[in-house]
This record gives C-alpha cells, sequence and structure tokens, in this order.
C-alpha cells in the first residue's frame, strides 16, 4: 500500500457499490449526458477534473510515527428520464443515496484494514427539464478516516 489510501479506497468503492446496486455506476465521469446511476470521484461540471480531497496528518515523531488520513471522494447520483415525472427522478436520487449509506454502513471497512470509518453526507439537491425530460441530481461526498 503506498504512503496515500485515497486511490485504493476509491477503488474499493466502486467495486462496492458496483456489486451491491442495481443502477449502473461509473469510475469519474461518463461520456455519455443521459445517465441514471452513481458517479463516483467526479465533482459535477468540474473542467479540471475535481475529485475529492484528501489530508494526511502524523499522530507521533520519529521514523515509526503513525498518520492519520481524513479525505473524501466527491460523487453524484443522477436520474433522467424522457417524460415529466420529476418527483420519481427525486426519488430515485434519494434512493441511491440512501442504498450507498447502508451498504457502506454494512461494511465500514470496505476491505481495507486501514480505513476506520467511512461515510456518506449528502450534498445540494439539483432539479430541471430539458427539451428531452426531466432530471434530478444529488451531490455528495463519501468521507473516510484511515489510521495508516
Amino acid at each position: 500500500m503506498s504512503g496515500i489510501l485515497w486511490g485504493a479506497v476509491v477503488d474499493t468503492v466502486v467495486t462496492t457499490l458496483t456489486d451491491a446496486l442495481t443502477v449502473d455506476v461509473w469510475d469519474a465521469e461518463p461520456a455519455a449526458a443521459d445517465i441514471t446511476g452513481v458517479v463516483v470521484g467526479a465533482v459535477l461540471g468540474s473542467e479540471e477534473g475535481a475529485a475529492g480531497n484528501m489530508a494526511q496528518e502524523y499522530r507521533d515523531l520519529g521514523p515509526a510515527a503513525r498518520k492519520t488520513e481524513t479525505g473524501a471522494i466527491a460523487c453524484y447520483a443522477i436520474a433522467t428520464t424522457g417524460d415529466d415525472d420529476l418527483a420519481a427522478m427525486r426519488s430515485a436520487v434519494c434512493d441511491m443515496v440512501g442504498d450507498i449509506s447502508d451498504v457502506l454502513r454494512a461494511e465500514v471497512h470496505i476491505g481495507l484494514g486501514a480505513a476506520l470509518s467511512v461515510e456518506v453526507t449528502a450534498g445540494t439537491p439539483r432539479q430541471g427539464r430539458t427539451p428531452g425530460g426531466c432530471f434530478a441530481l444529488l451531490p455528495f461526498d463519501i468521507n473516510y478516516r484511515a489510521l495508516l
């Protein structure tokens, strides 16, 4: 394992969610526009490819000192439809984020022994209508804390 856990957490989250959810899961922003599913490791609308953040802090002094890493993986749930059922799209994204929270709470360490906690924090919901239908979107972060 490298000195930074962020990449391993992203990989494990993508695999865990792909195995557990009944919707599509993308690792970073997909090329398609009209999608329904979960995007892991992407800040919506970021032209620079922003994907989250991480920080480390040493807990002791000396060469054997351990450190704590905290980080966030930017994600969003999105649902689109060709009709005008906005309520169904809102419900779909809220259900997706709820399912993700349940999955991660059931396996707190997500297969990474170093991960002390992994949890979901929701962001600002978005919704709207387009000429092709309607959409709902719920950005959220998957936060983690690990002892390395």
